[in-house]
């Protein structure tokens, strides 16, 4: 029996192709679906860097000149396509966490952006969204929010009256796709050894369309404010967990 509490996540399209042959002729059919999955989503791998990204919402940096460490966010609406494609890179440092989104976009020039003050509601803006817990215990998480114009909203839980000190973001819009990149420092969130046990939710809000389309990683039935479902994040690099250095505290 599946456990619906557990982190629903999505995997990629799945086509079947059939074939008959009919007076002589083979006829070929193929049909393709998006498999709605439910289960334990396996930890997400956040690699340490050598070189800080520049945050300039660019995304030329070494950091993301790979595979996105999550290629597709999935819908909250399972019932839909999972389109546009939604990219996302995470990466650290002793420094900081630095996150990075590419937003497909048919129709940038229809992209909805209201918000032009930090704490604004970016949620009703195309934007992307992080919800981060430290200590993967559901007391407290970090939520940070950039739209396609770079506007932040940033708070502690449902708190917008906390600022993250230090945050930096930005944003480009493109022809064909957005993207926006993200750096907080670890001391801004009052960490200064490498956290166990971390979880994070990523999100994309999108309105073109003139509805609310919610996109995730790992999907969450009740919506964003769900630490119960965040995904569970591993931190790799040399010597794994680490102290940071005492000169950066």
């Amino acid at each position: 029996m599946v456990d619906s509490k557990k982190p629903r996540y999505p995997l990629p399209k799945v086509i079947i192709t059939a074939s008959t042959v009919r007076n002589g002729v083979t006829l070929q059919a193929s049909a393709g679906r998006y498999l709605e999955v439910v289960g334990e989503q396996p930890p997400l791998y956040i690699p340490r860097i050598e070189a800080a990204p520049v945050i300039n919402g660019e995304l030329n940096d070494s950091a993301w000149q790979r595979e996105p460490d999550v290629p597709m966010l999935g819908r909250m609406d399972m019932g839909r396509k999972i389109e546009p494609s939604t990219s996302v890179w995470a990466a650290y440092d002793e420094e900081k966490l630095y996150v990075a989104f590419r937003c497909i976009e048919p129709d940038t020039g229809s992209l909805v952006l209201n918000a032009v003050e930090r704490d604004d509601n970016l949620w009703e803006d195309d934007s992307v969204e992080i919800l981060f817990d430290p200590h993967g215990e559901s007391k407290t998480y970090y939520h940070i929010i950039v739209n396609a114009a770079g506007v932040i909203y940033d708070g502690r839980g449902f708190d917008k009256s906390f600022d993250i000190e230090g945050l930096k973001v930005a944003a480009n819009i493109y022809d064909d796709n957005w993207t926006a990149e993200i750096a907080i420092p670890w001391r801004s969130l009052g960490i200064e050894v490498m956290p166990v046990g971390s979880t994070m939710l990523f999100a994309r809000s999108r309105h073109v369309t003139g509805s609310d389309e919610i996109f995730q990683f790992p999907l969450s039935p009740g919506g964003n404010h769900q630490p119960g479902y965040f995904a569970k994040l591993t931190f790799g690099g040399p010597g794994g967990a680490h102290t940071m250095p005492a000169n950066d505290r």
